[in-house]
C-alpha cells in the first residue's frame, strides 16, 4: 500500500511561485520602502528571520532575494524545478526530502539570481498526516558549511529540532 506525498511538492511548487514580496530584515521595511510598495499597491509582508520554521513557505518565496526595485520592476522565474528525492514515512509521519531548482530573470533577460536546491542545499520537510492529507510541520536545511556529522544529521530521519 502506498500513500502519495505529491501534495507536499505541490504545496512546495506553490509557495516557490507566490507573488508576493517578503522583506527579509531583522528590522522591517523603512518609511521609503513601504511608501515604495503602497506606492506601487503591492502586497508584501515582513517577517524575522526566526519565523521561518513557522512559516516555511516564506522561506521558498522566489522574491525573497530580489531589492524592492527589483520586484517592481518586473521578473520572471524560468528554468523551475521541484522535485521530491526520496520520501520515508510510516503513513502518519515521516519525512519528504525535495530539490528545489529556479532561475529569476529580469524583464531584459538578465539573470538577478538562481536558487540550486542541490543535494549540499536540498531542503528535508518533515510530514505529518492530518484528516487525510499530508502536511509539513518542520523543515530543515542543509547547508554547504556544514561539517561532515551535521551532513549526516541532514540525512538521517530522527533530528533534532531544538538543533536549529
Amino acid at each position: 500500500m502506498q500513500q502519495s506525498t505529491n501534495s507536499i511538492v505541490s504545496d512546495i511548487e506553490n509557495a516557490v511561485r507566490d507573488d508576493t514580496y517578503y522583506a527579509v530584515t531583522d528590522n522591517g521595511l523603512t518609511m521609503e520602502e513601504r511608501s515604495l510598495l503602497d506606492e506601487n499597491q503591492v502586497e508584501y509582508e515582513e517577517y524575522q528571520l526566526g519565523q521561518i520554521f513557522d512559516y516555511y513557505w516564506l522561506y521558498y518565496s522566489s522574491t525573497r532575494q530580489l531589492s524592492i526595485e527589483e520586484y517592481l520592476d518586473g521578473y520572471v522565474i524560468e528554468n523551475f524545478d521541484v522535485h521530491r528525492t526520496y520520501a520515508l514515512h510510516n503513513f502518519s509521519s515521516g519525512y519528504v526530502w525535495v530539490v528545489v531548482h529556479f532561475d529569476i530573470v529580469d524583464k531584459n533577460g538578465n539573470e538577478l539570481f538562481t536558487n540550486q536546491g542541490g543535494p549540499d542545499v536540498g531542503t528535508k520537510f518533515k510530514i505529518e498526516k492530518h484528516d487525510g492529507k499530508w502536511k509539513i510541520t518542520d523543515f530543515y536545511e542543509q547547508n554547504s558549511w556544514e561539517t561532515d556529522s551535521e551532513r549526516i544529521y541532514y540525512l538521517l530521519p530522527n533530528w533534532d529540532l531544538t538543533k536549529q
